[in-house]
């Protein structure tokens, strides 16, 4: 997985993933995991042992509280 991270000039920061094949199929298998309540949440995360680019350490997948608002969009 390669992650890369660019801010615009008005603080906006964009979030490119690049995935392989079988990550592809993991996320599917995660997100699955998700929508039938086997899991709670899973993380995307840095190797914290080697320095990383994109200044992202950890992205948390769970599903949105029925009251919390949406602020992003699929598309």
């Amino acid at each position: 997985m390669n992650v890369r991270t660019t801010t615009l000039e008005k603080g906006w920061s964009l979030v490119g993933v690049g995935l392989r094949k079988q990550e592809i199929e993991d996320l599917i298998d995660l997100l699955q995991g998700l929508r039938d309540s086997s899991i709670g949440h899973f993380h995307l995360h840095a190797d914290f042992d080697h320095e990383s680019p994109s200044l992202i350490g950890d992205i948390e997948v769970s599903l949105a509280g029925e009251d919390e608002p949406d602020n992003m969009r699929l598309g």
